[in-house]
Parts: C-alpha cells; structure tokens; sequence
C-alpha cells in the first residue's frame, strides 16, 4: 500500500529528483552524479533511503534491469509524481502572485480610492483566489459596519477556504460567499454598488464574468477590473517556451501568452453596455474603471 506523500513537505532533494526524471529514466549513480553537479554531495546511504521513501509514497517508479555483474535498477517519475510537482508549481506561483501583491500594495490602495470605497458600500469580488485574502484584509473593514462584501466562488474547495479566511477576520457580519452557477453569480440584477476583479480576467473560462459585472451593478454603480497586458510567448526562448508548455498543467490560465487582450476586453464591455470612465497602465498593469451606459 502506498504511503501518502504531502508536497508541503517535501524538500528541495526531493523535488529535484522528481522533476529530474520526469522525462528519463536513471539509475542511483548518474542521480547522485546529476544531484553533485546542483551542489548537493550525497552518499548512497543516504540517496537509496531517498529513493525508497519516494517509490513507497508512489512519486516514483522503479524498474529493475538485468545486466552482467549485478542488476540495477532504474527510476521514474510516476503519474502521481508528476501531479505532485505540478501542485507545487501551481502553489509556488500562487506565493508569486501574493507576494506581487504584497510588493505592489499600491494597487489596492488604487482600487479604494478610485472606487470609493466607503462605509455602507455593497461589493461583489471576481478577483483570482489568491487575491482573496489581501481583499478581505483592506476592502472589507472600509465598508464596515453596513456595507456588504459578496466573493465569488465556483469549487467546494474554494469555499472552505474563504469561510475559513472570513472567519479568521472576524468578517462574518460583513462577508459572505456567493455562489456561480452555470455562470451567473447568485445575486439580484442592479443590485451592487462595486465589483473587482483583479488578476482574473486572464484565466481560461472566465468570459461570463464581464456580462454578469453588467448585469449585476446599479446604473450608478462602478467596477475595475486589474490584469497584465497581453505579452505573447516567443518561440526560441527556452525559457518563455517551458512557461508555455507549463501552461497546459496548471488549470484555469492560457497557453501560449499571458495576461489580456484588452482589445478584446473593451468590445466585450461595449457588447454588454459599459463604459470605460478611466484607464490607467503603469508597468504593464492596466486598470480599467467602468460603469453602466445609462440609456
């Protein structure tokens, strides 16, 4: 029976001669050669225990092969290894994305002044998952005590977590998840004074996210919507090719480029009746503020 393995602990050998055989198979001598020439000088008693460990938690694979003298035994990267790395790599970017956040507060603080936001304001949040908490910590307390924060949520997963988050900042009176179904948000049409969404819109499957913004501010209502300009990959970059070819293992974000075609973005809100009040780019970021075209 295989042993459990949890990414948040595995070390960086660990991960390193996962990620090392992900492609190729090897055996222990040319792992510990590949894992010298990285800096890391290990022993066979302790590389074996390693390896042992990681065929036991199913990561790895190991294949025994006759040969003159003694036979050996040659390692891959298991299906489930594979997995694991790409959770790592999905939580890595994740500590990426917050730590841009935390680096570039000055975006939040964007979002409060140029929106208003104030006490008693009713908000609806589309913003990436990661995004979540830095909103609960600087939007939700400026509403207080009468305002109401609505976050969206389209996973199980993804709930559990946020009640978590709510409750850790005491927010319970003010926050509340909302639901998506069949890409509509769970609340009234013309019912809210706000909506963000900060580095969402360049995720795959997020194309309802703009007509259900239309649909559920008030004519006087605002939102702004934050992402990366489109930046288009290169081919010959070995570098920007592995991000694309990554691109297909992480889910919810596009192969090929990364941020937004704003082009696009823009006749998506003419199509749904809004108007761009002001657009601001700065360091490849560009906020759009929008509003309801009032007929």
């Amino acid at each position: 029976m295989e042993k459990e393995i949890d990414w948040k602990r595995l070390g960086w050998r660990q991960l390193t001669v996962i990620t090392m055989l992900w492609n190729r198979e090897m055996y222990g001598i040319e792992i510990q050669k590949r894992l010298k020439m990285l800096g890391d000088n290990l022993g066979p008693g302790q590389l074996y225990p390693l390896l042992n460990k990681l065929e036991e938690a199913g990561v790895l694979e190991a294949n025994e092969r006759e040969r003159k003298g003694a036979n050996r035994i040659y390692y891959k990267t298991a299906e489930k290894g594979k997995k694991t790395i790409i959770t790592y790599g999905i939580n890595f970017v994740g500590l990426f994305q917050r730590l841009i956040i935390e680096k570039t507060h000055y975006i939040i603080e964007m979002v409060i002044k140029e929106l208003d936001i104030v006490p008693g304001k009713i908000i609806t949040d589309f913003s990436a998952p990661d995004i979540e908490n830095v909103v609960l910590e600087e939007i939700a307390p400026k509403i207080k005590p009468t305002g109401r924060l609505f976050i969206e949520t389209s996973s199980t997963e993804k709930v559990e977590l946020l009640e978590y988050r709510i409750k850790f900042h005491e927010l319970e009176d003010i926050v509340a998840p909302i639901e998506v179904i069949d890409g509509r948000v769970m609340l009234p049409d013309k019912s809210i004074d706000i909506a963000t969404c900060i580095f969402t819109l360049h995720e795959e499957n997020t194309g309802w996210i703009i007509p259900e913004i239309a649909r559920i501010l008030k004519e006087e209502g605002r939102a702004m919507l934050i992402d990366l300009n489109k930046l288009d990959f290169e081919e010959g970059n070995i570098i920007i090719e592995t991000i694309a070819m990554l691109g297909d293992l992480f889910p919810r974000h596009n192969r090929g480029s990364i941020g937004v075609d704003f082009e696009e973005v823009e006749k998506e809100l003419k199509k749904n009746k809004l108007t761009i009040e002001k657009k601001i780019e700065e360091k490849g970021v560009v906020y759009l503020i929008v509003k309801p075209v009032n007929e």
